[in-house]
């Protein structure tokens, strides 16, 4: 009601405004008429519409007036000019002024008949071009060879040539203009407006490192997330979909000590201000465009919080003078089922082959004789032990394993767990303006099916609401609200601990369509029987578990912000900006009674005495509740200056201060015996109890509490900051910046406190110079920077902090964790980073791109140092580690042919290296160093890959061979602990080289566009057979095919030998040795999209333009590989390849 309220008043203050008198005062002498006319729309809000050769070579001006009506001053401005002006839709349209009827007549018998020929920039003939006569109605289309005529044409005449996708041209006309060349427009990723979230610059005088997505750019890719539509689009930015950091630009800057998981994450800013909610809670339609922040010129003016880069968000607005405007999109993705097969495994003849052996070992004896945990066995070994006790014969053992041999869960779930995902995006957005004010105010709704049958997935609600008003002359207010829910529905992950530890010939379902009991925890035979039918029914079913259970999870969110602006001169504003966030979260997660989670709780809770039932614990749901509340305050004062002088003297300066303020709470509780009709629950339950488990399946129980509350340490910045940016002559520009960040986290010394960062740099425009004359080159900047950032943890703090938890198990008192011990010394992480780059466009534009060579250095980089034991904690995380890296970015956009088929081509490709310099790790043992992620060696890659040596397989009986000490050492535990300095290092997990290769065809109205990608030197570590988890966990790798069996085998395989009992430090050793390291370099084909584009022109249309297309993305489509295997190098750690998606869209503009 309030939103609604809000939205009328604005509107009708949009009303009332929009009959504001238009006043003008002006006091020019021999001024240029385009700087009049700006001082003019900065007083009136009117824009002027005109061609530059309309106005080049007029007269100065002098013009003095006082509160006069914008008529007669433009009366005033034109007198004795050639040029007449019109006031239309709230623009002031200047042209040439028409001749007199007697000029006309004199033209008239003047006329000529005019000839051409309308070619692309190549020459060849464009078909269907229009020329038209400027300020008339006539006009003609070109023929097959690009010809036209037109008869009776004045001599003074203007001819207006334009084609789809061309730029369009004027031309005075003659009786024979000759060839008419055209030059292809080109929708590319480009870099014309830089936005640094504090203010906007031009690509000219811009001399930091900055890539900004447009509109089109960024709608290309449809049917996904925001940040998502970076992957494979921008050089120096890489994803890693193998559990490493989601995102990272230019390699990382910290060694990721940092508690809250969010090390290496880019700063997000969106609408000027960074953003701490999730981007799920912002639709994805209503960003107008991304620009990605590398360097310190274009990133440290966000400080301390820079180093990682930064994602400056831009939202879509209104436009002064602006008719109104609708404009709605709709599309539907498909997302094909999870690929259950990709993951390699044992073939069940061969894991039931396994299972015999293990049984005449000995294996299962002691499961099979466990009266306690009654642990699960499967159905091969229950019918191994039932033929052994003579309950059934050879015949009919031999009959059941077959069955077995030939059954596959994975089809069961595939056919009745799992489903195609189905993805809904809609939106609605309603934007105009009069010279007062302008507003846009969109709403969208999407919605995500669940890859699981019957389960409800997500849906989303956005509203998005943007007012600028100008009361009076010179001052702005800008007013934006957006709302955000999403909710998600799903089951309570019931299936999520089946999948993966479940015997692999397991059914679902049997012949007739039953569904079957799966052993979860405990064994089939056991709960067949147990409690004489007055327990609850123990056992679990899949299906059924996806109505019996449900969660909940909703997210709200409000972001208010609010501008106030003033323009005290031309050349100088004041502005201020406020913006507040809060982010609302609650988790429903219900566990009905007939939920196999609540009655395996009931039942292991329960126990007879004297021949009767206690439930400890009561019939009914569980319940768990949670909320999370972030809060989130944004100030800023900021002077604007942009003024030109002498008319060769740019200057562009800020002056800003703001302070920011985030704070979060968090509490959860759980509820037993809830009864979700009537919302009731369970009261006066012993939380200090213990109570025997049923029949002694594990040991004494209690009732969990589940209550938490808890609350985030408060984090405060503040911060002073400027920049300066200076060009001359258009050629020559200088930069520079410089910030002071203050934060209540750091050390007890002021100096610790605060933390002055800088950056500096300049351009050179070396085409504008008169000595350069390369025409194939007609343009090329050379740009440099250098300056540093920061990285701060909110998490960690100079005090000492505690965490404190559930009281302990025995003796019931509160118990607390040192989390940090106090550490006054506690500062900035410091990253510096020097960027040198050169922009340029080559052969009449056809091809254009940029080049960037960086370098980058961290210092006091948060890391672990030992300390003396005795202080209580075994390591002291401190400032103590430094890194450097070194890279390359380059882009390059192409349009390779102009003709009646247009081919535009895009190619990025990125380097980047960062190498541990400083790092105390001497004591550390080698097996600290192989799990995938950071490994920080001194001298070595930080996201490096490292191994074992690998020595072969024994020929005596196929173990693994390592070395130690310079010999073949099959002393697995002396291998572990020896020197991290006798491992392999390989190189990197993450590719040092990375990019894209896209294309975009177009043919009149239809376009056909793909995005290739390419890693290149990296490693991944693939998975092979690990006896122990094929033993414990049915978890078989093909690998078992070859594996050594007898001696000669060790000349042809690297798999070791299946030994009982198992050793799992033989299996580990051999999973991390050298000889499960690949290379990852590979090139895949990634997305395809197909569009089709109709625009109104002059064709009776209800719409004035409308796009549909179809979007196919995650094709995974390996054009090239390295290593020759299946594995896919970039979901080599036992994940699955995200399925591809199928999108159909449309777009229309009303």
């Amino acid at each position: 009601m309030r939103l609604t309220t809000f939205i009328l008043i604005v509107t009708i203050m949009q009303v009332s405004a929009a009959g504001f008198a238009q006043k003008v005062s002006l006091s020019e002498k021999n001024v240029p008429i385009r700087k009049v006319l700006e001082k003019i729309r900065i007083q009136t809000g009117y824009d002027f519409l005109f061609a530059n050769k309309t106005i080049k070579y007029l007269k100065s001006i002098t013009i003095q007036v006082k509160d006069a009506e914008l008529p007669d001053v433009l009366d005033e401005l034109f007198k004795g000019q050639a040029l007449a002006y019109k006031i239309e839709d709230k623009s002031v349209i200047i042209k040439p002024k028409s001749p007199s009827f007697l000029e006309r007549l004199a033209d008239r018998w003047a006329a000529i008949d005019v000839r051409g020929v309308v070619t692309d920039s190549m020459g060849k003939p464009l078909q269907g071009a229009t020329v038209k006569v400027k300020g008339s109605t006539i006009q003609v289309n070109t023929n097959a060879q690009g010809e036209f005529f037109i008869s009776d044409v004045a001599e003074t005449a203007v001819l207006v040539i334009s084609y789809t996708g061309y730029k369009t041209r004027e031309i005075r006309a003659s009786k024979e203009v000759g060839p008419i060349k055209l030059e292809i427009v080109v929708s590319e990723l480009t870099e014309v407006t830089i936005s640094t979230g504090y203010q906007k610059l031009s690509k000219e005088r811009f001399v930091g490192s900055a890539v900004m997505l447009d509109s089109t750019a960024y709608s290309r890719r449809a049917g996904m997330g925001i940040l998502e539509r970076l992957d494979g689009t921008v050089s120096g930015v890489l994803f890693d979909r193998k559990g490493g950091p989601p995102i990272q630009i230019r390699g990382i800057s910290t060694l990721g000590m940092q508690s809250n998981g969010s090390a290496f994450a880019p700063l997000i800013i969106v609408d000027n201000f960074p953003y701490a909610g999730e981007l799920t809670n912002l639709n994805p339609n209503d960003i107008k465009d991304i620009t990605v922040l590398k360097d310190a010129a274009a990133a440290s003016i966000w400080g301390s919080r820079g180093a990682n880069g930064v994602i400056v968000i831009t939202t879509k607005r209104g436009r002064y003078n602006q008719s109104l405007s609708i404009s709605a999109s709709s599309n539907v993705s498909i997302q094909e089922k999870t690929n259950l097969f990709y993951q390699p495994k044992i073939s069940n003849a061969d894991l039931i082959g396994v299972e015999q052996f293990l049984f005449n070992e000995g294996y299962y004896d002691s499961d099979l004789s466990n009266n306690f945990e009654r642990p699960v066995v499967s159905p091969a070994i229950e019918w191994l032990a039932k033929e052994k006790e003579g309950a059934i014969s050879q015949e009919k053992l031999t009959e059941e394993l077959n069955k077995l041999k030939s059954a596959d869960y994975r089809r069961d779930l595939n056919k009745y767990i799992y489903r195609n995902v189905i993805q809904q995006q809609q939106q609605l957005s309603i934007s105009g303006g009069s010279p007062v004010m302008n507003y846009l105010l969109s709403a969208g709704f999407n919605q995500n099916s669940s890859t699981i049958k019957g389960s409800k997935g997500n849906y989303q609600y956005t509203l998005n609401s943007v007012n600028t008003l100008r009361p009076f002359k010179n001052f702005e207010v800008e007013v934006g609200i957006n709302l955000g829910q999403r909710s998600q529905q799903d089951i309570n992950g019931s299936l999520s601990f089946v999948v993966p530890s479940i015997y692999p010939y397991a059914q679902l379902f049997d012949g007739r369509g039953n569904q079957l009991a799966l052993p979860v925890a405990i064994r089939q035979s056991y709960i067949d029987t147990a409690g004489h039918g007055q327990l609850l029914d123990w056992n679990y079913r899949p299906l059924e578990e996806i109505s019996r259970s449900d969660n909940n999870n909703t997210t709200l969110s409000a972001i208010l912000n609010l501008g106030l602006s003033y323009q005290l001169t031309d050349w100088l504003k004041i502005e201020t900006r406020y913006q507040y966030q809060k982010v609302k979260g609650d988790l429903r997660n219900y566990y009905s009674q007939d939920s196999y989670y609540a009655r395996d709780m009931i039942n292991k809770y329960s126990q007879f005495v004297d021949g009767m039932l206690i439930r400890n614990l009561p019939m009914g749901g569980i319940l768990d509740v949670g909320n999370t509340n972030s809060l989130s305050n944004n100030f800023r004062a900021q002077v604007n200056i942009n003024k030109e002088f002498s008319e060769k003297h740019q200057l562009t300066a800020i002056i800003a201060g703001e302070i920011s303020g985030n704070k979060g709470t968090y509490s959860s509780n759980r509820f037993y015996g809830y009864n979700d009709d009537i919302s009731t629950y369970a009261t006066g339950l012993n939380y200090e109890a213990e109570y025997p488990a049923y029949d002694n399946l594990t040991g004494n129980l209690r009732i969990g509490q589940g209550a938490r509350v808890g609350e985030d340490p408060v984090a405060r910045f503040v911060s002073i900051l400027s920049n300066i940016n200076y060009t001359y002559d258009d050629k020559y520009t200088f930069y520079l910046s410089g910030r002071r960040d203050g934060a209540n986290v750091f050390g007890a010394r002021t100096n610790n406190k605060w933390k002055p960062l800088w950056s500096a740099g300049g351009s050179w425009d070396i085409s504008r110079e008169a000595f350069y004359h390369l025409q194939w080159l007609p343009a090329l900047r050379l740009k440099a920077s250098y300056g540093y950032m920061g990285n701060v943890d909110n998490l960690r703090s100079a005090l000492a902090s505690m965490l404190y938890s559930d009281p302990a198990e025995y003796t019931r008192l509160p118990t607390a964790v040192l989390v940090s011990p106090p550490n006054p010394d506690l500062r900035w992480e410091e990253v510096g980073m020097a960027n040198i780059g050169v922009d340029f466009s080559a052969l009449n534009n056809r091809i254009s791109g940029s080049v960037e060579w960086f370098r980058k250095k961290s210092n006091d980089v948060i890391a672990p140092t030992p300390v003396d034991p005795t202080s209580g904690v075994n390591e002291f995380v401190v400032n103590v580690a430094s890194l450097k890296g070194k890279g390359v970015d380059i882009t390059l956009n192409s349009r390779n042919t102009t003709g009646l088929i247009k081919w535009g081509s895009s190619v990025g490709l990125s380097y980047n290296k960062t190498i541990v310099t400083r790092y105390y790790n001497g004591g550390f043992k080698a097996s600290e160093f192989i799990e995938y992620g950071i490994n920080p060696v001194e001298g070595q890659l930080a996201w490096g890959i490292s191994s074992y040596r690998f020595a072969g397989l024994d020929p005596l009986n196929g173990d693994p061979q390592g070395i130690l000490n310079g010999e073949v050492s099959k002393d697995y535990s002396a291998i572990f602990n020896d020197s991290l300095r006798n491992q392999v290092f390989h190189g990197s997990s993450l590719p040092l080289y990375s990019g894209f290769f896209s294309n975009i065809i177009s043919w009149k109205n239809i376009s056909i566009s793909s995005n290739i990608t390419y890693r290149l030197q990296y490693y991944f570590r693939k998975t092979s057979i690990n006896y122990a988890s094929l033993f414990k966990s049915w978890d078989g790798h093909p690998d078992f095919y070859n594996r050594w069996q007898k001696p000669g085998d060790e000349a042809h395989t690297i798999v070791p030998s299946m030994v009982y009992p198992y050793d799992t430090n033989r299996d580990a050793f051999f999973a991390n040795s050298e000889a499960n390291v690949k290379r990852g370099d590979h090139i895949r084909l990634q997305d395809v999209r197909i569009q089709y584009t109709l625009t109104k022109g002059n064709k009776p249309l209800f719409f004035n333009n409308l796009q549909c297309y179809l979007y196919v993305n995650n094709l995974n489509i390996i054009l090239w590989r390295k290593d020759k295997s299946i594995v896919d190098p970039d979901y080599s750690r036992s994940n699955t390849p995200q399925s591809k998606s199928w999108t159909f869209g449309l777009n229309f503009n009303f």
